[in-house]
């Protein structure tokens, strides 16, 4: 019995620390592509104007 509490604690938190890193991953790649939008979003409005 204890061990079966044991192996569902082991596999809950072993998931939780996929879930985070998997939120971390995405979060970092949104973060790039505002950075990447931020930049380019400026020329694309100045040239247009013209």
């Amino acid at each position: 019995m204890i061990e079966s509490i044991q192996y569902i604690s082991n596999k809950s938190k072993e998931l939780l620390r996929l879930q985070i890193e998997a939120f971390r991953n995405i979060d970092q790649k949104s973060g790039i592509i505002v950075g990447i939008a931020s930049l380019f979003l400026p020329l694309f409005i100045a040239s247009g104007v013209n």
